[in-house]
């Protein structure tokens, strides 16, 4: 793993958070490893060596399950349908693609209007608000 990963997400064990959510990662050898080393549930969504890649650990500490997941292929994203003693919540981690693509968010709010639950998005979107600011100048 990668040392600046390494150091965040031993800040973030120390906080004894429930929930971490990464995006750009490429970790697919070390799966099966930081799923033990740090005793957290992983959902992985692999991307390639240079894009994509998203992730949710869940703390085996909090009192959880999953009852449904929905893991996109390409590495953008993973939604948990997630079951509390306190209520249910849909936890989604996105990274979306640099390129304009509508069809992704169309399809991702297709899969969340239906639901019930409190929705937690974490991610990156790669949505631009203001083009005037884009640095991207392929986009201009």
């Amino acid at each position: 793993m990668y040392q600046k990963c390494r150091d965040i997400f031993t800040w973030l064990k120390s906080k004894n958070v429930q929930y971490i959510v990464f995006r750009k990662l490429i970790a697919e050898h070390d799966e099966a490893v930081w799923c033990a080393e740090w005793g957290y549930k992983c959902i992985f969504s692999h991307g390639t060596a240079n894009s994509a890649g998203v992730a949710v650990l869940i703390n085996n500490n909090f009192d959880f399950a999953v009852f449904d997941q929905q893991i996109d292929k390409g590495g953008r994203s993973v939604i948990l349908d997630i079951k509390t003693e306190s209520n249910d919540l849909t936890l989604v981690n996105i990274h979306g693609p640099n390129e304009d693509n509508p069809l992704l968010y169309v399809s991702l709010w297709e899969k969340l209007k239906t639901r019930d639950t409190s929705i937690i998005m974490c991610g990156d979107w790669n949505v631009v608000q203001d083009y005037n600011l884009e640095i991207n100048l392929k986009l201009k």
